[in-house]
């Protein structure tokens, strides 16, 4: 994936299907779009601004020097009756690019909606929101053609969109407690989603009509497996790159393996507990969770291992093919939030921490050869071009790094609360990220 020049408006949309451009009706909301207002990385934002007009108190705003976001979505602003001081924003939990059309992005929020966004749709309004959930919307994925969109919810709720127009197509009934991930087959039209009633349903959803057309798509799911082993909440999973394979983790400390054919389990991984440390996996220890919980999950480019972050502090990189733990991480000293396989087969996996750190770590020995220090917890991180990795941070910053000297290269702010998500989009030309302060931004990944 080559590094994107400038993501204006001209240049943003080639990337995609003409078929994919979102249908935007006349009464469809119209949100912040800083279009010509990308600020100048040298001037302050008036910390005024920053508060998202008095919604936010001014010891919870996040030191923010400047606003470098070349697009920004207020997906969930604060409300409150007349005469009262109004409520915080709702966060945005989740949010992701269309990998067929790198001028859309979809996020999910605190308020119970789905957001389809363009961010540089600059002739009327630019997103679309959806409405079908009764309570948070926690993922939201793209299928392979970027003409499906899957929406989980706290809910139970798996509910499908078409991407081209924002209509609901169909909603997949199972799971019974909140749904904590969902993710599309990378080659066809089958979706799975794993839930905290310790189960994971897959659906083969079956598409008929025109797509393109306003109202003239439906679609069914029909469940095709209930996965059924894990003994507590599944936290994250999906299908391995090839598709042949189904892996999940839990917080009962477990990864499983799955046929997804048959629905069977093929193996079960079960990591040896990290050795005690103060203050290891102090996050999870006030939500109730044990130090073994596994909260994330990433695959080879070749579909012959998974790696796995524990809540406290470890991670494990195994074997699909052997069904052997090949080796394990320990440098973390709190939950390891989010691990990544380099996506070109390069012998570099990353991991980020809530104690504050990205680890790069050589694949082949397992030591580590570089450490990030960053001034909060890190969230997520995703590999970028050739040696770059990429963070979203507690601190509400997200910062590129040169995985090969371990020295941060860009940063870009702009967010007022923490970050919860980020994603980095297919053609490599920017990254949208979102908040607790209830916006999601695009920043450019152009060259300053």
């Amino acid at each position: 994936m080559a590094e994107g020049g400038d993501v204006g408006p001209g240049a943003m949309g080639t990337g995609g299907d003409e078929d994919l451009e979102v249908f935007m009706p006349e009464d469809a909301e119209v949100v912040a779009d800083l279009e010509g207002q990308a600020s100048d990385s040298e001037e302050d934002m008036d910390l005024e601004e920053l508060e998202l007009e008095g919604a936010l108190p001014v010891d919870d705003v996040l030191d923010c020097e400047r606003d470098d976001a070349r697009a920004c979505l207020v997906a969930c602003e604060a409300s409150g009756s007349s005469g009262k001081d109004p409520e915080p924003p709702k966060p945005v939990y989740a949010v992701k690019w269309n990998p067929q059309d790198p001028s859309m992005a979809a996020c999910g929020c605190g308020d119970d909606r789905v957001r389809l966004w363009k961010p540089y749709h600059s002739e009327g309004a630019n997103s679309i929101t959806l409405e079908g959930h009764e309570d948070t919307v926690i993922d939201v994925d793209f299928d392979a053609t970027g003409k499906l969109l899957a929406s989980g919810g706290m809910d139970g709720r798996v509910l499908v969109w078409s991407a081209i127009t924002g209509e609901l197509l169909c909603a997949l009934e199972g799971p019974g407690e909140a749904v904590e991930f969902v993710s599309w087959h990378p080659a066809g039209r089958v979706l799975l989603a794993g839930s905290e009633d310790m189960t994971l349903w897959m659906w083969n959803v079956a598409v008929s009509g025109d797509e393109a057309a306003q109202g003239g798509c439906k679609a069914e799911g029909q469940c095709m497996q209930v996965f059924t082993g894990h003994q507590a909440g599944v936290t994250c999973g999906g299908f391995t790159p090839n598709g042949k394979l189904v892996v999940s983790a839990s917080i009962d400390g477990t990864a499983r393996v799955w046929n997804p054919r048959t629905g069977e389990c093929q193996h079960t991984f079960a990591f040896e507990a990290k050795p005690s440390q103060e203050g290891a996996g102090g996050a999870a220890a006030d939500e109730g969770e044990s130090g073994n919980a596994l909260v994330s999950l990433s695959f080879s480019h070749d579909s012959t291992m998974v790696m796995c972050g524990r809540v406290d502090g470890g991670a494990h990189v195994a074997s699909l093919a052997a069904s052997r733990v090949l080796f394990d991480l320990s440098e973390h000293k709190d939950s390891v939030e989010s691990v990544a396989f380099h996506p070109s087969g390069q012998p570099f996996v990353a991991t980020g921490s809530l104690d504050g750190s990205l680890v790069v770590w050589d694949a082949n020995t397992a030591a580590p050869r570089v450490t990030c220090a960053h001034p909060g917890g890190v969230i997520r991180v995703q590999w970028g071009d050739g040696a770059f990795v990429y963070t979203c941070c507690l601190d509400g910053r997200v910062r590129r790094w040169d995985a090969r000297s371990g020295q941060c290269d860009r940063e870009w702010q702009g967010f007022v609360k923490p970050l919860l998500s980020m994603d980095v989009s297919p053609d490599g030309g920017s990254v949208v990220a979102s908040s607790d302060d209830g916006t999601a931004r695009v920043f450019s990944l152009a060259a300053a």
